[in-house]
């Protein structure tokens, strides 16, 4: 059986301009702009989040206690997952 020609072909200097295109550096001043704009917008989109307090502290005690506890999330967007860690 024969071996077949590969129908896709690369550019390969079409392609490294590209990367050099997207390279990028993380800097303090960046990072610290986005830090500060994340923090904003989650304590603005948390404020009407109901959080049941004392059912976050029975599952505290339980772990104190060594008791196993399963946590199962229920995403139900992309943002929950963010809410959650700055939550927690």
């Amino acid at each position: 059986m024969p071996i077949e020609e590969p129908s896709i072909h690369f550019n390969i200097k079409a392609a490294r301009q590209q990367l050099a295109e997207m390279d990028s550096q993380i800097t303090l001043s960046g990072m610290r702009l986005f830090l500060w704009y994340f923090n904003k917008t989650m304590r603005h989109a948390i404020q009407g989040l109901f959080i049941d307090t004392q059912s976050v502290k029975m599952v505290k005690e339980l772990i104190s206690q060594n008791h196993k506890v399963i946590l199962m999330p229920l995403y139900k967007s992309f943002a929950d997952f963010f809410i959650y860690l700055y939550v927690s």
